[in-house]
């Protein structure tokens, strides 16, 4: 995973957008199990992404390497 945040320019300076990318590598991996395991990730077992969603914009994306 790589993550980037963008952070709000005053103090506490919270943290406003996060980008997080899934790089997964392995032989024929499968899109849809992909995007489902991420979703399921992002929306019901991530107690994180839950926390900050009310208040910060995330994205996410993902690339599969052969």
């Amino acid at each position: 995973m790589i993550v980037r945040g963008k952070r709000a320019d005053s103090h506490p300076k919270v943290y406003t957008h996060i980008e997080v990318e899934y790089i997964l590598w392995g032989d024929a991996l499968d899109r849809k199990a992909v995007e489902h395991a991420i979703q399921l990730s992002e929306e019901k077992y991530c107690s994180v992404i839950s926390t900050l969603k009310p208040t910060v914009d995330v994205k996410s994306s993902y690339e599969i390497i052969d």
